[in-house]
């Protein structure tokens, strides 16, 4: 059974292979457009370097890198951001630009029919 299951798996073709998805350029990419708050979680849409915190020294945040919003210094617009390592301690904080940060959902807000 498992044999045939796994020969019927490899059968199916892949529209978009994997790959294809990673390939596209950053700013084809969609990310959610919701309003950014104090204490939400974002994640970079592209990387940026930085000075370590607190004690400094050069470092390269990768796209993708999940942080907390601490502060907001211009409503909607720019955003202190806070980044931790597991251990909950923070190795950068910066103000980041809102256009440069997509907000992260961790639970479906509403339903939406698709059609």
């Amino acid at each position: 059974m498992r044999n045939s299951i796994r020969i019927w798996l490899a059968s199916i073709p892949l529209e978009r292979p994997l790959e294809r998805l990673l390939e596209r350029p950053l700013e084809r990419r969609r990310y959610p457009t919701t309003k950014i708050n104090l204490h939400d979680v974002v994640a970079l849409k592209e990387e940026i370097k930085t000075q370590r915190f607190p004690f400094g020294g050069e470092i390269l945040l990768p796209e993708g890198l999940v942080g907390t919003v601490v502060v907001e210094h211009v409503p909607g617009e720019v955003f202190e951001v806070e980044f931790a390592g597991n251990d909950g301690e923070a190795f950068a904080m910066l103000a980041i630009e809102a256009e440069k940060l997509f907000l992260l959902h961790f639970e479906l807000a509403e339903v939406a029919a698709v059609s």
